[in-house]
């Protein structure tokens, strides 16, 4: 790609290529919009794009942009990067199909009236051999989102934050059920907003569209969905923790998994994350079974039909990756640190050949037999996996090599923060059931970021609480992964549900913003950890 001119300030590819017919298709996305919450950094102009790659020499064949390089009147428009999602091909109308993220900024001129080639939030379909872009979904919502319109950071770049709903989900193609016996092709994909859109794949008119959960800056759904061609199987993040009933009537504040029927988007089974924890991260489907990850460190298997806990398995760190499934072999990684537990380990399980009954029956267990490697686990890998082999492997490979799925998903988080600060505060000795360490993030007039790293001892825990006094003046405006209370220059936080259990010697990471005042932003000199 370009360096130099507008369209590639930071550029990044956190998004999966796919290969087909001598040529590889990536998104591109950026950094910019982190970028954006340093006062001083002129925001933004970076444009998102697909490009073709001739696979045998590397040679660029074109480059597609989300957005033109700028409006009528000069008014330039960024972001719309591709950012989470790995393209679909449809060979039989020569199309490719792409998801995109929300704008990074707009002209003010263009808040109450956006153009249509403002390809934000949107499915995009592009033309295989030019990239023309064929349709977008597109406005009429409003979503002007960077770094800086988080609460706490100066609003100089961030004049009217809008609610960051990217499609981020990677695209799928569907034959549905058309009139009169015909078959109609569809494409559809997820979205942060908790809707999941399913389009005519030839002109993108809305078939139907259904909402499974609440949405905000990190889902919704967030990650990859997946599919066996008559069902969408999704997560629902809940990561603003929003109350919501389920189809059943009950009512919970945290993540779900569910199944929608391809044809209408009727909701065909939603369930609870089993443990009221967070789950944020990519869905795998194969032989009639779900596989799904949570922040709490759990990994679950459900039945495809009705969402019952098949099997179920905790690793040492937060699941949000996608696992793969080749040779009869599951491979998972494990220890996504952004506000859930680190660790380094990397596992194998066998996979059952037969779909599981319909009919519910008492947990039966598919026998995983884990195999932790301790090479720290790959980039995860995203969105539907395919079918695994009916022949599975006599045993596990002790040092897997899996191959990379079709729909590889994202490097996780979109949001980068900015360079640690490299002077943790003190911990208590690592002889306690759990120590806690502090430090800076980054730091701007007025306001700071904060992370506080928990880590357990010797023995698993539970729950957890944090204590420190501030020494000149800092309070707390926003928390994250925590919930804080603070008595004058004392602050008190504890775990919320999905990061509450921190296996032994692991750790779980909470974030904050507080304001100080602009002379000496003291890092706390004794910050303590203690568990029931």
């Amino acid at each position: 790609m370009e360096r130099g001119d507008r369209s590639a300030p930071a550029a990044v590819l956190t998004g999966g290529a796919v290969y087909y017919n001598g040529v590889l298709y990536q998104g591109v996305s950026s950094d910019e919009f982190s970028l954006a919450s340093n006062t001083s950094y002129d925001c933004c102009t970076f444009r998102g794009s697909l490009v073709a790659i001739d696979a045998a020499t590397g040679a660029q064949r074109w480059k597609s942009y989300t957005l033109p390089d700028q409006g009528p009147g000069g008014d330039v428009f960024s972001g719309a990067s591709v950012w989470g999602t790995t393209p679909s091909i449809d060979p039989a109308t020569n199309t490719v199909y792409v998801g995109t993220g929300q704008n990074y900024s707009i002209p003010q001129s263009a808040v109450q009236c956006l153009p249509t080639w403002n390809a934000k939030d949107s499915i995009v379909a592009m033309d295989l051999t030019t990239g023309a872009i064929k349709w977008n979904t597109g406005p009429p919502r409003f979503d002007e989102w960077n770094f800086a319109c988080l609460p706490g950071f100066p609003p100089n770049n961030c004049p009217n934050p809008g609610p960051d709903h990217d499609t981020g989900d990677g695209t799928h193609l569907f034959n549905l059920p058309g009139p009169n016996g015909t078959t109609r092709r569809a494409v559809g994909a997820g979205q942060k907003s908790g809707e999941f859109w399913m389009l005519d794949a030839v002109t993108g008119a809305i078939i139907w569209s259904a909402s499974v959960g609440p949405g905000s800056t990190q889902g919704g759904i967030q990650w990859g969905t997946a599919t066996d061609g008559q069902r969408v199987f999704f997560t629902s993040s809940n990561a603003g923790n929003i109350s919501y009933q389920l189809p059943n009537g009950q009512t919970i504040d945290y993540s779900s998994f569910g199944a929608l029927d391809a044809a209408t988007g009727q909701i065909l089974w939603q369930v609870p994350e089993p443990r009221g924890g967070r789950s944020i991260g990519p869905v795998t489907y194969a032989n009639g079974v779900v596989y799904v990850g949570s922040m709490n460190n759990w990994m679950y298997a459900l039945n495809a039909t009705n969402g019952q806990v098949l099997w179920q398995f905790q690793g040492l760190g937060s699941s949000n990756a996608g696992p793969a499934i080749v040779g009869g072999k599951l491979y998972w990684g494990n220890g996504y640190s952004r506000g859930g537990t680190a660790s380094t380990r990397f596992y194998s399980f066998r996979v059952p050949t037969q779909s599981p009954s319909p009919s519910p029956s008492p947990s039966p267990s598919p026998s995983p037999s884990p195999s932790p490697s301790p090479s720290p686990s790959p980039s995860p890998s995203p969105s539907p996996s395919p079918s695994p082999s009916p022949s599975p492997s006599p045993s596990p490979s002790p040092s897997p090599s899996p191959s990379p799925s079709p729909s590889p998903s994202p490097s996780p988080s979109p949001s980068p923060s900015p360079s640690p600060s490299p002077s943790p505060s003190p911990s208590p000795s690592p002889s306690s059931a759990c120590t806690a360490s502090y430090r800076v993030i980054s730091q701007w007039p007025s306001g700071f970021q904060g992370e506080v790293t928990v880590r357990a001892g010797n023995a698993p825990i539970s729950a957890w609480t944090v204590r420190w006094a501030f020494a000149n003046g800092q309070a707390i405006t926003q928390i994250w992964s925590g919930t804080a209370t603070t008595s004058g220059s004392n602050v008190t936080v504890r775990n919320v549900a999905h990061n509450g259990s921190v296996p032994r010697t692991g750790t779980t990471v909470f974030g904050f913003l507080a304001s100080w005042n602009n002379a000496t932003n003291v890092v706390p000199t004794s910050v303590t950890c203690t568990s029931p």
